[in-house]
């Protein structure tokens, strides 16, 4: 499960919209309310935090993704036959955006950018280019109406805010322009090149559970997870640590934990990624033992962690804020964890 956020970071949606005074204007406004409407009646609707950026011109492109850091980026908008999205000029008018140098754009932020949505006329190819850079991106194949473009946003962020993956999410967005009868539900493509849709979450249940009830227990005294294979045996401690981790936790628990880290390292430079990958696993075989986890080995294979892929820094940290993680921290754990913060 490719997941970079801890319950306390927002899941950031940029919403980029534009309609240029040359061209058929469109029902944006009613798209964007649609989505807020939606987000809001949703399980996990204080984990997103929606931005909004109207009549976006080229040069506007570089701030806003700067300026907000987004995880999802939706285009709102038109979009030519040769499959790049039209933004505006400085006169309000219609001005392509180059293909290749949109593309290049997303490598730039691919550190942070996990989803985008091209929800404009032709935009599949654009979204194929993207798709070397990032998790997940939803372009148009053909031209696509307004009605049927608003229906697949408001059902696609519904999804997303009940905590469902990509490619559910994708799947509800399209059915829900076939329950209107739009005969327009093949029109979107997900296209995924660098991760698995149905691994990609912004919002991980388990670990909302954990933090919504801290001081739930079971009668051992540890930590049940409803519907899952999770038992931590021992006291929880504040909204954020448990400690007294008395069992190790199952195969696929460390894989959902380590899987943030894992799709971060795949960004690495090419020499160094294998070297960092099995310092991961490495880290990962040492949790796996629970109680026993050797306090100075995990500090020693995170310092070596963040010195060779500094990017995965981020990654590493919020790890370590989980609950379950943050319970074996001990302390020459938390020392190196401060220093690669610059604390």
């Amino acid at each position: 499960m490719i997941n970079s956020k801890t319950p306390t970071q927002p899941i950031k949606i940029l919403f980029l919209a534009a309609s240029p005074l040359d061209m058929a204007r469109l029902r944006l406004d009613e798209e964007i309310r649609g989505i807020e409407q939606a987000l809001r009646q949703t399980e996990y609707r204080d984990r997103f935090d929606l931005k909004q950026a109207w009549a976006v011109r080229v040069n506007d492109l570089q701030g806003h993704l700067l300026q907000h850091q987004p995880d999802i980026v939706h285009f709102s908008g038109h979009g030519s036959e040769a499959s790049e999205i039209i933004l505006e000029d400085d006169d309000g008018n219609s001005q392509e955006v180059p293909a290749r140098a949109l593309s290049k754009l997303f490598e730039i932020f691919k550190d942070n950018i996990r989803c985008v949505v091209l929800n404009a006329c032709y935009s599949k190819r654009q979204a194929q280019a993207i798709a070397e850079h990032i998790d997940g991106v939803i372009g148009m194949s053909k031209a696509i109406g307004d009605e049927a473009a608003i229906n697949f946003a408001v059902a696609f962020y519904r999804a997303l805010g009940y905590g469902e993956n990509l490619k559910k999410a994708f799947d509800l967005g399209c059915n829900q322009i076939n329950l209107q009868n739009l005969n327009e539900e093949n029109t979107p493509k997900l296209l995924s090149v660098k991760s698995n849709p149905q691994e990609v979450v912004f919002v991980n249940k388990d670990e909302e559970v954990l933090m919504a009830n801290p001081n739930s227990r079971n009668q051992s005294g540890g930590v049940n997870i409803s519907g899952s294979t999770v038992h931590i045996g021992g006291d929880v401690v504040g909204r954020d640590k448990i400690t007294n981790v008395t069992t190790g936790l199952s195969g696929d628990q460390l894989n959902q934990l380590f899987a943030p880290l894992m799709s971060a390292l795949r960004a690495a430079p090419p020499e160094k990624q294998n070297e960092a990958i099995q310092k991961a696993e490495d880290l990962k075989k040492e949790v796996a033992k629970g109680k026993d986890a050797n306090d100075r080995v995990m500090a020693k294979i995170v310092d070596g962690l963040a010195a060779l892929v500094p990017g995965a820094i981020g990654t590493v940290v919020g790890m370590f804020a989980t609950p379950i993680l943050g319970g074996l921290a001990g302390e020459a754990t938390k020392y190196v964890l401060d220093k690669i913060q610059g604390k």
